[in-house]
């Protein structure tokens, strides 16, 4: 059941952003969908140690994107960060973004 999404994190870790970008993982509650997501963020930094792999909650995420977009004095933009700072992008719990009563807005 969960060997398809092993081998995509298999081929991610080896060849980040070659297949399947983006990849989303979807179960249920507990059948390792954070581990794997954590585990391909660990082979990339293993395999290239200095790949900027930035792992994030969607929650905090939300929150820092609210701060940067409401922040007129700063001088980087989301999009220039991620262009500049951030080789893989890894997101986890994205489905709470889309659920009103846990955003943090």
């Amino acid at each position: 059941s969960n060997k398809e999404a092993y081998q995509a994190s298999i081929m991610i870790s080896n060849s980040p952003g070659a297949f399947y970008n983006p990849l989303l993982i979807y179960g249920g509650s507990g059948l390792g969908k954070t581990h794997l997501l954590t585990a391909i963020g660990t082979a990339i930094k293993e395999r290239n140690p200095n790949a900027k792999v930035l792992y994030v909650s969607a929650n905090d995420f939300v929150e820092e994107f609210v701060k940067i977009s409401t922040d007129f004095k700063g001088s980087q933009s989301l999009v220039s960060f991620f262009r500049t700072d951030v080789d893989v992008f890894l997101i986890d719990d994205i489905q709470s973004v889309s659920s009103p009563s846990s955003s943090p807005l």
